[in-house]
C-alpha cells in the first residue's frame, strides 16, 4: 500500500466505492480519513484517494475502526 497506509476498510456500496484508511504520521503518529469514489474506480483507487484527499475522522471513531492500532492519534 502507498501513501503510508497502516491499514484500510473497504465497501462498495451500489458500486460506490467507500475507503476509511489509517496512515502513520511521521513522528510515530498516525490518522484516519474517509472518503467515496465514482463507479469504475478499483479497490486501490478507492483506498489511495482517501489517503490523500479523504476527509479525517475524529479520534474516537477512528479507534473504533480500528481498534488495535495503538499510539497518538495525530490532531
Amino acid at each position: 500500500m502507498s501513501n503510508g497506509v497502516m491499514a484500510y476498510r473497504y465497501w462498495c456500496p451500489n458500486g460506490i466505492g467507500v475507503a476509511i484508511v489509517a496512515v502513520r504520521g511521521m513522528v510515530g503518529d498516525w490518522a484516519a480519513y474517509i472518503g467515496a469514489e465514482p463507479k469504475g474506480w478499483t479497490e486501490r483507487d478507492a483506498i489511495d484517494a482517501a489517503a490523500e484527499n479523504g476527509d479525517k475522522l475524529g479520534e474516537d471513531l477512528a479507534r473504533a475502526v480500528f481498534p488495535r492500532i495503538e499510539g497518538q492519534y495525530r490532531r
